[in-house]
């Protein structure tokens, strides 16, 4: 099972949105979320990956010279991959995105994944495929507890919260 990796077409914008309201993606990652961008802005490269003909990931992303960028005009982006994919799947999958990348004239790939507690962690996949971390960035969250929020939260953080 070979996957393959291709320039996402207008025709299977349907198919993409259906694919994230499964969970597999965020708003950030949202095709109408993009749109809001201006085409000029940037030169959006948004990629597919296919295996047996299904879709199985979605890369958001543009062009910027020989660099490939994820996300566009997003927080974070990164490959999305459908929840049934097997790690040897997925690092096949990252192989053959930099091969297709490869073939297109991209010299560079640079990727601002989303928070591991989202989508999991990633670095393993990328990293057995020659990918480094250039730039790790701060992500605060909070769990929400119902009426034991913010009283459950630490002291200093509650004064953080407060400021904020």
């Amino acid at each position: 099972m070979k996957s393959t990796w291709h320039c996402h077409a207008l025709s299977e914008r349907n198919e993409i949105e259906q694919f994230l309201r499964h969970g597999t993606g965020s708003f950030f990652h949202e095709p109408a979320f993009l749109d809001y961008h201006p085409p000029e802005k940037f030169n959006f490269k948004n990629l597919v990956c296919r295996r047996d003909g299904k879709l199985i990931a979605w890369l958001p992303g543009h062009q910027e010279g020989k660099t490939y960028h994820s996300p566009a005009g997003a927080s974070y982006g990164g490959p999305l991959w459908n929840k049934s994919s097997s790690l040897p799947e997925r690092q096949n999958d990252v192989v053959a995105l930099k091969d297709f990348l490869l073939e297109q004239g991209i010299r560079e790939i640079n990727l601002r994944l989303p928070p591991s507690f989202y989508f999991g962690d990633l670095g393993f996949i990328l990293s057995g495929a020659g990918f480094s971390l250039s730039k790790r960035w701060g992500c605060q969250s909070l769990q929400l507890a119902g009426n034991e929020w913010p009283a459950a939260m630490k002291k200093t953080k509650r004064y953080d919260y407060k400021q904020a």
